[in-house]
């Protein structure tokens, strides 16, 4: 391996598939490549096998992703059973709407 950090030799074919696998991450990832938003999409219509995923949720996700305190609390609430959960949910629903309205 010391040859790969040196860059003396470049890593075969095998062992870059290895090291995905390894790591799990994307070979492209491995290479520096980064995928594009429509990329994204797509690969997380495949791992979820879904056509539900667009523009609007992956905005989400990244929001989610930057706020912390807010992933963890959603994380907790989808944890709850399902009756308990609804009625939480419609109350967050209320008061968010309630919220963005107070604030046009």
């Amino acid at each position: 391996m010391s040859k790969w950090e040196n860059g003396e030799v470049l890593p075969d074919l095998k062992s870059i598939i290895d090291m995905s696998d390894l790591f799990r991450v994307s070979v492209d990832f491995l290479l520096g490549k980064h995928p594009t938003d429509e990329q994204l999409l797509q690969e997380v219509k495949l791992a979820y096998g879904t056509n539900e995923m667009d523009e609007e949720r992956l905005a989400l996700i990244r929001y989610i992703n930057e706020q912390r305190e807010l992933a963890k609390r959603l994380y907790a609430l989808q944890s709850l059973p399902s009756h308990k959960r609804k009625r939480v949910e419609k109350v967050v629903i209320k008061m968010i709407d309630e919220m963005i309205e107070a604030l046009k």
